[in-house]
C-alpha cells in the first residue's frame, strides 16, 4: 500500500483534497527504476482557476467520509 502525504516533504499533495465525486484522478506510473513511481493526474472535467483539485482517496477513506 502506498501513501502520498505532504506531511514530511511539503509537496504538491497539500493542494489536493478528497471528494466522493472528484474532478481529477491520480494514476501511479511505474518507471524503469526500481521502487520509483511517478504520479500522473488527469482531469475528469474542466477545472477552472480557483477550483479545488479533488481526488478520491480510496476505499479505506470511503468508510468514514462518503455516504
Amino acid at each position: 500500500e502506498l501513501v502520498l502525504s505532504p506531511d514530511n516533504y511539503h509537496n504538491i499533495y497539500k493542494f489536493i483534497n478528497h471528494a466522493c465525486c472528484p474532478n481529477a484522478v491520480m494514476t501511479l506510473l511505474n518507471t524503469d527504476r526500481t521502487y520509483w513511481f511517478e504520479n500522473g493526474m488527469h482531469a475528469r472535467q474542466t477545472i477552472y482557476p480557483g477550483d479545488e483539485i479533488e481526488v478520491d482517496y480510496g476505499e479505506n477513506y470511503h468508510a468514514t467520509m462518503c455516504r
